[in-house]
């Protein structure tokens, strides 16, 4: 594991993935379900019976993930290789969900989901993983992951911001060029991003076979027995939990409900998003002078 202080620059490298992850994530959960349920005409119980099915499946295929990453033995790097091969999967995935035509049904949506969250998860579970393995002090990595939350958000606010461009330039006619300008907006910075981290941030090798312990599954099962484990996880779904719901719910009800259009929707989100920047560096300082728990604590609360 690393020891000192990274270079800002190898971090803005590290966490270049960050945006168009975020910038994939966010679409997924808030613009996706509505587009194929108003705009191609699948029925809304089926979209969200897609999203759950695929979502049960992750919980599974994650685990399995976190233990084959543990026992890969590349030189190249375990965790550049799995990011690596997760790009070609994301992008036709990618490809297929944001740009499918109407008269596609459930079983479309639901392959696609199931690739492209199995791609996701490749992503995301190998990306952050590797930063655990950037730093050694504990400041450090409070660091580290404030880079990678602050790049996280600035994808977020750039692909929210995208639809409120083309829309004052008078290019988005519909919701289907809003969610193509998106998909193409991905898929042409992944590659380049997650290219940029592999070449420009070094990986330390892995252990060999013969010191290195292999992760089996039954060491999961052993870990979530531990009262500190299932604390942190209890706190984790908990913080969670109104995040996700509003996020899936936040396009049906401030359209629906609150009869605001969609750009305007998205300005307000954006609103959310762009004070998420100036907190992750916030939050970062006072979990370097308090302490991570103690923040952790005091952000619930605030």
């Amino acid at each position: 594991m690393a020891e000192g202080r990274r270079s800002i620059w190898t971090l803005a490298a590290f966490a270049g993935p960050c945006i168009p992850l975020a910038a994939f994530g966010l679409p997924l959960v808030i613009t996706v379900p509505t587009y194929y349920s108003e705009t191609l005409g699948v029925n809304l119980a089926l979209v969200g019976y897609a999203f759950l099915a695929v979502r049960l499946l992750d919980v599974i295929f994650d685990p399995l993930f976190g233990t084959v990453l543990d026992r890969t033995r590349w030189s190249f790097g375990r965790f550049r290789g799995w990011l690596a091969i997760s790009v070609p999967i994301l992008m036709g995935a990618i490809y297929m969900l944001f740009f499918a035509r109407p008269g596609v049904g459930f079983g479309y949506l639901f392959s696609c989901l199931l690739v492209v969250y199995g791609g996701y998860s490749i992503a995301v579970l190998s990306h952050t993983s590797w930063a655990a393995t950037l730093s050694n002090n504990y400041n450090e990595r409070s660091r580290v992951y404030g880079w990678w939350q602050t790049f996280n958000v600035l994808g977020m606010i750039i692909i929210l911001g995208l639809p409120i461009l083309l829309s004052a330039a008078h290019l988005a006619k519909g919701p289907a060029d809003v969610i193509h300008s998106q998909g193409w907006f991905i898929l042409a910075l992944l590659p380049i991003m997650a290219a940029i981290a592999i070449w420009r941030v070094p990986e330390a090798p892995s252990k060999s076979a013969s010191h290195a312990h292999d992760a089996k599954l039954s060491d999961y099962f052993s870990l979530i027995q531990r009262p500190t484990v299932i604390r942190i996880l209890l706190a984790d779904l908990l913080t969670s939990l109104g995040p996700g719901i509003a996020g899936i719910l936040y396009f049906f009800f401030f359209t629906r409900v609150k009869q605001f259009d969609g750009i305007e929707s998205i300005g307000l989100l954006m609103v959310y998003f762009i004070s998420a920047v100036f907190g992750a560096f916030i939050w970062t300082k006072l979990a370097k002078r308090f302490g991570k728990a103690k923040s952790l604590i005091a952000g619930c609360i605030f």
